[in-house]
Formats: C-alpha cells, sequence, structure tokens
C-alpha cells in the first residue's frame, strides 16, 4: 500500500464533476480519480488515503455500496469519506452519514466549503495517527507499563467507595503536576475531588456502568476535565478494563489516563469554525432565496409591458409606408424580443433554485422542432451572411417524446452563441445523431460547431457558470449576460445527459451535449 501525502480520491462518473473538484483542490492536494466504484475500492486498497469524496448517485455500484465496502475493510474502514449530494437529494447525506461517512457537501460546489471541510477530515485523521503513533511507541518501549496507570482493587460495585484500593503510577501524578504520593495520596477522594463539576456525575456514572456490568460489554473510555496542582482544568481521556471472576463480579479495575487538552481545544475549535461556516452558509442561501424571489416577481413584471411593446410595434409596422421607420420598428422588435428572451432565462434560474421547475413531457416532431429552431436564428444568420446546416441521423425516430421547449431552447443557446461569436460570412453546423437506443429510451448527441473566435482551455469550464462570460475584454464587442450556458447545462443535467464544449483559442468550438428521451 503505497503511502501519498495528501492525497485525496474522487470518485464520480461524471468527468465535469471530476474536474471541478480537481480545479479546486489542485495543487495542494494530491488527486487520485475513480469513475466507477470497482475503480474507487481498488484505488483505496492501493493507496493510504487521507480523504475519499465519493458520489452517492453512480452506475452499477452506487455510492452507498461503495461506502459500506470501504467501512467493512480492515486496510480502509479508517478512511474519512465525504459523500457529494445534490441540493434536491435530500435525505442522502442522512443515510450516507449512517453509513459511516464522516461528512457531505453539496452541488453545485463551493469552493471554500469544500477546501475547509476536506482539510478539515485531514487534520483530524492526522491528529488520529498521531495519537495511534504514540500509543504504539508506548506499547514498545521498555517503560511502556510507567505511563499515566492506575489500578483498582474492588471491594465495592461503588467506584468512589474508599473501601476499594487504588494505586497511582507516578506518571498518573505527574500529568496532574505532582511529585509524590504525600501530595496525591492513593485514595480516590485524590481523583474524583479533582474532577470539573460539570463532569464528575457522568464520570462516576458511566465508570459505575463498566464495573457492574458482569458481560463485560460496557467500555470504560470518558473523558473529563481534571483539576490540576496550579488549579488549572485540563481534558484527559481515561480508558480502563476490569478482571473479573468467573461469575462476572469485578475483582481489579486498570486504566491509563492521557491528556488530550490540546486535541480537545483543536476540536473545539473546529466545530465553533464549522459552526460559522454553517451560519454564512445559510445566510448566502437565504440571500439567494431572495434574489431568486426578486427575479421572479421583476421578470413578471417586466414580461406585460415587453409583450405590449411587441404587440404595438408589430400593429405600426403594418399601418407604416416608410421604409426608415420600418426599419427602426425591426430593431425595437428585435431587441425586445431578446430582452423577453433575458426574462425567460431569468424566471427559469428563479424556478430552479426553488425547485418548482419540473421538465413536461410531450410527443413532438425532431424535425419539425428544428425548423422552428432554425427560424428563430435565420435573421441573425442572415443579417452577418453566415452559412448554417445540418446532418441529422436518419435512425432518429420522426415522432419523440420529452420537454420538446427545453430541448429547442438547448440548441437555440448553442446556435446563437455560434452566430455571436463567428465573424461574417463564417461556417455554422449543427449534427444530430443516435448515441445509444435500448427499448423505448434513446440517447441524442447535438453538437454544434463554428468557425469562430474559439475559446481557450482554461474558460471550458468557467462559461457554464452563471453570469460567466468570455475575456471581460470582449463584453464591449459580444453583448450578452453570460445566463444562457448555465440555463443549457442544467436542463441537459435535468434530462439526464452532459454538455461539454472543445475548443481552442482562435479555432472555432464545438459544443456537444447528451439528452435522453423516449422513441
Amino acid at each position: 500500500m503505497d503511502r501519498i501525502m495528501n492525497s485525496v480520491l474522487i470518485v464520480d462518473y461524471e468527468q465535469l464533476n471530476v474536474n471541478a473538484l480537481s480545479e479546486i483542490l489542485s495543487p495542494e492536494y494530491t488527486i487520485i480519480t475513480a469513475k466507477s466504484g470497482r475503480e474507487a475500492l481498488e484505488a483505496a486498497e492501493e493507496h493510504l488515503l487521507d480523504v475519499v469524496l465519493l458520489d452517492i448517485v453512480m452506475a452499477e455500484m452506487d455510492g452507498y455500496e461503495v461506502l459500506s465496502a470501504l467501512k467493512s475493510s480492515a486496510r480502509t474502514k479508517d478512511i474519512p469519506v465525504i459523500v457529494i449530494t445534490g441540493l434536491d437529494e435530500n435525505g442522502k447525506e442522512g443515510k450516507g452519514l449512517a453509513l459511516g461517512a464522516a461528512d457531505f457537501i453539496t452541488k453545485p460546489f463551493s469552493a471554500a466549503g469544500i477546501k475547509f471541510r476536506v482539510q478539515n477530515q485531514i487534520d483530524l485523521l492526522r491528529q488520529q495517527r498521531i495519537t495511534e503513533y504514540e500509543i504504539m511507541k508506548y506499547k514498545l518501549s521498555n517503560d511502556a507499563l510507567n505511563i499515566a496507570l492506575w489500578d483498582m482493587a474492588v471491594v465495592s460495585g461503588d467506584p468512589v467507595n474508599p473501601k476499594n484500593r487504588i494505586t497511582y503510577s507516578r506518571e498518573f501524578r505527574l500529568a496532574l503536576g505532582f511529585y509524590n504520593e504525600e501530595e496525591f495520596p492513593n485514595v480516590l477522594k485524590s481523583w474524583s475531588d479533582r474532577l470539573h463539576p460539570e463532569d464528575k456525575a457522568a464520570t462516576i456514572k458511566a465508570f459505575a456502568a463498566h464495573m457492574n456490568d458482569y458481560s463485560g460489554k460496557t467500555p470504560f473510555d470518558v473523558e473529563y476535565r481534571l483539576r490540576m496542582k496550579t488549579n488549572e482544568y485540563r481534558y484527559f481521556q481515561a480508558l480502563g478494563t476490569t478482571i473479573r471472576d468467573n461469575a462476572g463480579i469485578p475483582l481489579r479495575v486498570a486504566g491509563a489516563l492521557m491528556d488530550i487538552t490540546e486535541k480537545k481545544q483543536t476540536s473545539n475549535a473546529l466545530k465553533e469554525a464549522f459552526k460559522k461556516l454553517e451560519n454564512a452558509l445559510g445566510q448566502a442561501n437565504a440571500a439567494n432565496k431572495a434574489k431568486s424571489e426578486f427575479l421572479s416577481n421583476m421578470s413578471h413584471e417586466m414580461l406585460t409591458p415587453m409583450n405590449a411593446i411587441i404587440g404595438m410595434t408589430h400593429i405600426a409596422k403594418m399601418k407604416i409606408k416608410s421604409d426608415d421607420l420600418i426599419k427602426y420598428l425591426d430593431e425595437i422588435e428585435n431587441a425586445s424580443r431578446r430582452l423577453i428572451k433575458l426574462i425567460d432565462d431569468l424566471l427559469y434560474l428563479s424556478d430552479k433554485n426553488d425547485g418548482t421547475f419540473v421538465l413536461t413531457n410531450v410527443s413532438f416532431s425532431f424535425s419539425v422542432m428544428l425548423k422552428n429552431v432554425f427560424d428563430s436564428v435565420k435573421h441573425d444568420v442572415l443579417k452577418k451572411r453566415q452559412s448554417l446546416d445540418y446532418n441529422i441521423d436518419p435512425q432518429i425516430p420522426a415522432m419523440l417524446e420529452g420537454d420538446e421547449k427545453r430541448l429547442a431552447q438547448v440548441i437555440t443557446y448553442l446556435l446563437s452563441n455560434a452566430v455571436k461569436f463567428t465573424p461574417e460570412q463564417g461556417k455554422i453546423h449543427l449534427t444530430a445523431s443516435v448515441l445509444s437506443k435500448e427499448d423505448e429510451a434513446i440517447t441524442l448527441q447535438i453538437e454544434v460547431s463554428d468557425d469562430g473566435i474559439g475559446i481557450s482551455q482554461e474558460q471550458h469550464q468557467e462559461i457554464f457558470n452563471v453570469f460567466e462570460q468570455l475575456d471581460r475584454g470582449l463584453k464591449s464587442k459580444y453583448e450578452g449576460t453570460g445566463v444562457g450556458l448555465t440555463v443549457a447545462r442544467r436542463i441537459v443535467e435535468m434530462m439526464g445527459g452532459k454538455i461539454w464544449v472543445e475548443s481552442e483559442l482562435g479555432k472555432g468550438a464545438q459544443f456537444k451535449f447528451t439528452c435522453k428521451l423516449k422513441g
């Protein structure tokens, strides 16, 4: 088993998610990836990992099965696993935590949140390994029996009964700042009187439960605070075991004491930081909800006057004979339609964030849908004297079942972007093909290519983020809000597909997406 420092295994069959997480965590961590559950288990066995990021939704072997397998193996059971869920997958993180997951993250990803949670698990694991290493050193040492030990001959089942005879080791006394038996006598009161008042009752109760469980199944592993010789309180962990007779009656109880103050302070600091992070995320979610409600309300308010403007413009064009005035009215109408399209996008975003958006399945003609899409961009294509052609796979059924409106919306976004970023007299091509077909289910792949300005490798992921555009220096030349591709990605994902781009700067672009329909 190879040891890789600060290693993170990302398990997700969606390459876009793998790329996003790798980008967030590089270069601080060594990234290992797996696209399936079997690959993940092989990687976990091969490397001694620090953290596993595991998507719950995967083909063949889902995330729950992988998590169970990891926790069932002696070699991998201690690796912290952070499960990945979607915003709309309520309850899945709870099931993951019940199976042994250490934490969870949700899509879309928050870079700061992911880094915090990963480093948190690494810090906790590192502290655990240091502790285990120190214990191992003590066990291998000749002085192993001289660590902070205590031993008690049992007379009464009451742990603090003075008849029970206890002996403290030299190291036990030194842990509390005492140097000899005169300062810290071998009586139970030496220990019990120094227990913190808030911890005393629970500690003695746990001690008694361990001693009086004749089956021996109740462990004694307790954390509590003890008052030092200096009167300050420090945190300790006490471990104990009981020697019993054949009837299970306790004869002797022995154990060890470990100062865990620094570890406890670190843990408390992490809990406080996590609480602050949760509060910040709650505030961010509230702000995001308020923003979505504002966008929805404003968009609905804007639709009515915009439709009136388009209607009155259309009537005016029928009444007016002047070519110049008609040209101006055409510009008003085109600008109004672009604004309505933007309003529709904002409405979609607010609906999606609120969880109210759903796909609508209808029977539709694929060829008629494409014709309507081509007609919607025809004006802009002719205006820039571009060529737009297509190649349709004859295996695509004449009639399909799915959300026709949303599928047309995605294709329109891609064609509109191609027209926008392709120079005059440039070429645009659309290809639609059958990727797979099983019974009534059919998966299509649609590609829109152009010979426009292209996209740098660094921006291949950014352009699918909301309100992200290409190089800010191009904003004055190419109008737009950066909403379209975000909407397109979300629609495609809801249709069971994925969307990506293949491009180099100055060499055009090929946008591709898949979607699942019924044929």
